[in-house]
């Protein structure tokens, strides 16, 4: 699985363990804004039930005149009597945890067939992680991209006369030239011949450099590969099962 398609499962059960969870708190949340008075019945219950829920839901509990009392609460929001509804406030678990355990499920469910660490990935590591260490690896990708292309930059910037030492590699091969690196070849007299070129560029001959620029291959196909490359090895991922698209012709650069 390609690992944006990971990032975008990861994103789509993260949006609905949340719905989930929201719709599966709104009672405690009801309940929770309404808040509940201290009453002796309710303290009747023992101090120590008073604590734990105050603990798991803080100043749900207080002793404020303002507030309902229990018996009103637990009427109000379709608890069959204040016991029920303490048993209930005793059983809250904290959201997050909650959200969490849905959005694991929701992951395995989406991540059937996936690989044991494309799975890890998913379930360990947050969105935001693995988007850093891809932008990270995007830049490191663009920096050796830069680096590799940069005699094909050069060369393509200051362009290469047509001339009939060129046109005896036949109109096919300057075609092909300038289908992969448009406008290279030229009939502008102010550029360089191949064979300048070539000597300036230390190439051993006018066909080393001919061969080399039908091996031209576009920066944008080079530069996804290289970086979905690295992605996986950061991820410990097998960069065969990677999409690196198809890319046919660069855009002129210059």
């Amino acid at each position: 699985m390609d690992i944006m398609e990971i990032v975008d499962i990861q994103k789509r059960c993260r949006k609905q363990a949340r719905a989930m969870t929201r719709k599966a708190y709104s009672r405690y949340d009801a309940i929770w804004t309404d808040g509940i008075k201290i009453t002796p019945e309710l303290a009747a219950m023992g101090e120590n039930v008073i604590a734990a829920i105050n603990r798991k839901m803080p100043n749900m509990l207080m002793r404020n005149h303002e507030r309902p009392e229990i018996g009103e609460i637990a009427s109000r929001h379709g608890f069959d009597n204040s016991a029920a509804l303490v048993e209930y406030l005793l059983n809250y678990e904290p959201r997050g945890h909650h959200e969490e355990n849905i959005y694991q499920a929701l992951l395995q469910g989406r991540l059937l067939g996936c690989s044991e660490r494309e799975i890890e990935i998913a379930s360990t590591m947050a969105t935001a992680e693995i988007m850093a260490v891809i932008r990270n690896c995007n830049k490191l990708a663009r920096e050796m991209t830069d680096t590799a292309y940069e005699k094909y930059d050069e060369i393509w910037s200051g362009k290469i006369l047509i001339t009939p030492e060129l046109l005896k590699h036949g109109r096919e091969v300057i075609n092909e030239i300038n289908r992969k690196m448009p406008n290279l070849l030229t009939h502008n007299p102010m550029c360089s011949a191949i064979d300048q070129v070539a000597m300036e560029y230390k190439f051993d001959s006018v066909q080393e450099l001919v061969d080399w620029l039908l091996d031209y291959k576009p920066r944008t196909s080079f530069l996804s590969r290289v970086c979905d490359e690295l992605v996986c090895e950061a991820l410990g991922l097998d960069v065969g099962k990677q999409d690196f698209g198809q890319y046919e012709i660069d855009e002129v650069p210059f």
